[in-house]
């Protein structure tokens, strides 16, 4: 994992693009999609991907769902370990060579950052209160 993940998405969405930038973004949204729909649990895959497919009605539905079929085929292959969620992305420059920088997060950051209290031991009723009121846990925020 010590390479730059958006050298990775270049080089993935590297043979679908003439370097226009509008063409580069969309890529972008579909390695993305891909990327992230890998780390998702079985059950949201196909809501994420649908959700995707959703917001575009002038492209064909076919077309997109092949392309990311491809990127996730991509990622399998060739990162099928890397557990970094892509949470933003931008295209600095388009062109032959285009420039993106991508903010991605462990997998396993975000799932602490969902539930705060998951290594936090639980307050027995009868003990004071965490929050520092002095009062028992059951008479203040239990």
């Amino acid at each position: 994992m010590n390479e730059k993940l958006s050298d990775i998405i270049i080089e993935m969405i590297e043979p679908y693009h003439s370097g226009e930038k509008d063409e580069i973004e969309l890529l972008m949204l579909f390695a993305q999609c891909a990327w992230n729909v890998d780390l998702l649990p079985e059950a949201h895959k196909e809501k994420a991907i649908r959700d995707v497919l959703n917001v575009f009605e002038e492209v064909d539905q076919e077309d997109m769902l092949e392309l990311i079929d491809l990127f996730k085929l991509y990622k399998k292959s060739n990162h099928a370990d890397d557990e970094r969620f892509i949470l933003d992305y931008q295209v600095v420059a388009a062109g032959e060579n285009p420039v993106i920088k991508v903010r991605s997060q462990p997998v396993s950051e975000l799932k602490k950052a969902k539930n705060p209290n998951m290594n936090k031991t639980k307050v027995g009723r009868n003990e004071p209160c965490p929050c520092g009121s002095g009062k028992k846990y059951k008479k203040c925020c239990g």
